[in-house]
């Protein structure tokens, strides 16, 4: 028989593959492999959620029960709001401000990257026609 051109590997001889000498590692691979994948965050602004409401003088001129009946629905508003934004996944926490806006912030990026792909006025069931944009955190 015609004999092998390699020896066959043996613990006393190392093989061709340990002869090649390695290449050294960059800094710049090290780097790469080290660096944790940071995204950046999203936060949805759903505004119009209050565009009913009555501001100023036109809310002293309504009776008292007429203001409370008010602020129930608009609580309401919200719940349903937060009800639809939970039902896309789990949220972090959820901001009412002052101008009327509600910003929402979901746990898991894909989620949130996943909702704020629509940046238009949609239709939410007991709330009606708000707008939806978004902003980095």
């Amino acid at each position: 028989p015609p004999e092998p051109t390699l020896p066959l590997p043996s613990p006393s001889m190392p093989s061709p593959s340990f002869l090649t000498p390695q290449r050294p590692q960059s800094f710049f691979s090290s780097l790469a492999l080290k660096r944790c994948v940071r995204r950046r965050g999203k936060k949805l602004v759903i505004t119009g959620v209050d565009a009913g409401e009555l501001l100023g003088p036109a809310a002293q001129a309504m009776g008292e029960l007429a203001q409370e009946r008010s602020k129930r629905e608009s609580e309401l508003r919200y719940q349903n709001v937060v009800r639809w934004c939970e039902s896309f996944g789990a949220i972090r926490k959820v901001d009412r401000r002052l101008d009327g806006s509600i910003h929402v912030y979901w746990r898991e990026w894909e989620v949130a990257d996943m909702v704020c792909r629509v940046q238009a006025q949609v239709f939410i069931k007991e709330v009606g026609r708000v707008s939806l944009a978004w902003h980095y955190i």
